[in-house]
């Protein structure tokens, strides 16, 4: 994600996005959507369309409150929020630039 988002390239976060937390995290960390199939596909075979509404409302609400307890306006913002990264993440982010 970091070499697409460096390169002017537009990014989708997929794979071990499981919830609203992991989403914003995504989006913080430079990208332009995100992609959550399991917790989606675990929706449909517990309860057909209406688990996959019920799993979207949630999605939603949670990063509804993500954004509110960063102070940012919506998903979008969550860039421009202050980030804190470990030590690992921070330094490998820095040995790519």
């Amino acid at each position: 994600m970091v070499y697409a988002a460096r390169a002017g390239l537009r990014v989708i976060a997929s794979g071990g996005v499981r919830g609203a937390v992991d989403a914003a995290a995504a989006l913080a960390l430079g990208a332009d959507a995100v992609s959550l199939a399991l917790p989606f596909f675990r929706a449909w075979t517990e309860g057909e369309q209406a688990g996959v509404l019920t799993a979207g409302e949630r999605l939603i609400e949670g990063l509804r409150v993500v954004t509110l307890l960063t102070g940012a306006r919506n998903p979008r913002a969550l860039r421009r929020v202050p980030r804190v990264l470990g030590p690992t993440l921070r330094h490998w982010i820095e040995e790519q630039s």
